[in-house]
């Protein structure tokens, strides 16, 4: 984002839309020395989640529960081990299912195999009733080079990684979804005029990032919250705001005209969720 100084901060207001803000699991939290792995004798893992070895909660973001459903444990990797650039999980069975308690209607994440040991694998997306919403199956994973696979468009409740190669399963990294808790951003008012913003479901006492700019889409380049996905054209970075007790923020100020009709999102900068985005 470019940046602007204070001032326009002021001018930062937003109408309403409706669109799904993102959650970002980056699998960076659980403590495993570089260069090696580690089981953490848990099946499986959510937000409350307390694994066998004593690490957690909050290792993942709420929304979403990783299984090893055909196996007995998940594995933590380091980064460098095998060849991984990052922290990773992966399943010791050769299925890892993912579960969310909101059905996701955007969904991506990286896939990897271990140095060494190609893969490949098929993955099942199913709907709430079980229905089966899409399946694409050989996808080659040749390396810790990671294999992005994305979805857009119908609800997804459950997604199954299924190995065909190795015992265990594919390695995943990145994963991006809607659903789970949302960063809700609302305003009042109309342009040019006085207007009131409200945001609320972020980080309490955290700090917000607003952005604004065209439609279109933009990748945070550096920082924190690299690789968080806006909805946003290359967005102008507004300031940063400080949530209350709560994780609510409200701002009031007046908005010039050659802000109506641009787009406004915000992002928690604790967790890297995006807002939903609003219009000036």
């Amino acid at each position: 984002m470019r940046l602007k100084t204070p001032l326009l901060a002021a001018f930062l207001i937003f109408g309403t839309a409706s669109l799904s803000a993102q959650t970002f699991d980056d699998f960076e939290t659980y403590s495993v020395a570089a260069g090696s792995a580690e089981s953490v004798n848990s099946v499986s893992l959510e937000d409350t989640t307390i694994t066998g070895t004593g690490q957690g909660p909050n290792l993942v973001m709420d929304g979403c529960t990783y299984s090893s459903t055909s196996g007995t444990s998940l594995q933590w990797n380091g980064a460098g081990w095998f060849g991984l650039p990052g922290k990773t999980i992966v399943g010791s069975g050769a299925v890892l299912t993912l579960i969310y308690d909101v059905p996701a209607t955007s969904i991506s994440f990286n896939m990897h195999a271990f140095d060494g040991f190609a893969g490949i694998v098929t993955v099942e997306l199913f709907d709430a009733g079980g229905g089966l919403v899409s399946s694409t199956p050989g996808v080659n994973l040749p390396d810790s080079t990671p294999v992005l696979f994305s979805h857009a468009g119908a609800s997804v409740k459950t997604v199954n990684i299924i190995s065909s190669v190795n015992p265990w399963s594919a390695i995943i990294d990145d994963h991006r979804y809607s659903g789970g808790p949302i960063v809700d951003l609302t305003v009042n008012g109309t342009c040019p005029g006085p207007m009131q913003l409200s945001l609320t479901g972020a980080t309490p006492f955290g700090t917000v990032a607003l952005g604004y700019g065209s439609p279109g889409t933009f990748s945070i380049p550096v920082g924190s919250c690299i690789g968080t996905a806006l909805d946003l054209n290359a967005p102008t970075l507004a300031g940063f705001f400080i949530a209350d007790a709560a994780g609510n923020l409200n701002l009031a100020f007046s908005l010039p005209s050659a802000f109506c009709g641009l787009s406004v999102q915000a992002v928690d900068m604790a967790t890297c969720t995006t807002s939903t985005v609003a219009i000036f």
